[in-house]
């Protein structure tokens, strides 16, 4: 057992070198545009969904976790938990993930510390400009513990604010092009 625990992470840490493959090379082949990378069995018992928008490689989760947790598997990926700066990078999204429609997923969106000002914890923006929030959303409902951002599929992937203990799929990012 414990030489397939081995066999599992270093399958595990080719395919993370796979996907940062990918992402360089459609830094240098194609910047700018946008192409699917669909890759399946690259981790040990579950399909994974890698595509590319811009210059921007995405892998959406096999697997659910709360806010934080969805966080820190990004970061262990050398990745960052989605933040959606554009309609055209939410489109990209929703594209993906509408093929998935019980799901919610996570972003980078929250309020944490600073209430009722939304801003993307992976580039420490706020949230202004485009946004795609379900009527009455943010809400901060649940006696006001409502601080992270998901793409909600009970109001058709509009955003939500919703509990970070909550478990979802959630999207990593990485953009190795702008990356210094």
């Amino acid at each position: 057992m414990h030489m397939r625990v081995l066999i599992g992470t270093r399958m595990e840490k080719m395919a993370q070198a796979q996907i940062l493959f990918l992402a360089a090379i459609s830094c240098a082949l194609i910047p700018g545009q946008s192409s699917l990378i669909e890759t399946r069995g690259l981790t040990k018992g579950a399909a994974n969904r890698v595509f590319t928008f811009g210059n921007g490689t995405y892998e959406i989760s096999t697997s659910m976790a709360g806010w934080v947790q969805a966080k820190n598997d990004c970061r262990s990926k050398g990745m960052k938990l989605l933040s959606i700066e554009s309609a055209e990078e939410n489109n990209a999204m929703l594209e993906q993930i509408v093929l998935r429609p019980g799901d919610s997923f996570w972003t980078s969106g929250s309020d944490l510390g600073h209430e009722g000002n939304f801003y993307w914890e992976a580039t420490g923006l706020a949230v202004s400009g485009f946004k795609y929030w379900a009527p009455g959303q943010p809400d901060n409902a649940q006696s006001g513990s409502e601080h992270c951002l998901e793409i909600s599929a009970a109001d058709n992937h509009l955003w939500n604010d919703n509990k970070c203990d909550v478990q979802h799929f959630y999207i990593c990012e990485s953009h190795p092009c702008e990356e210094k």
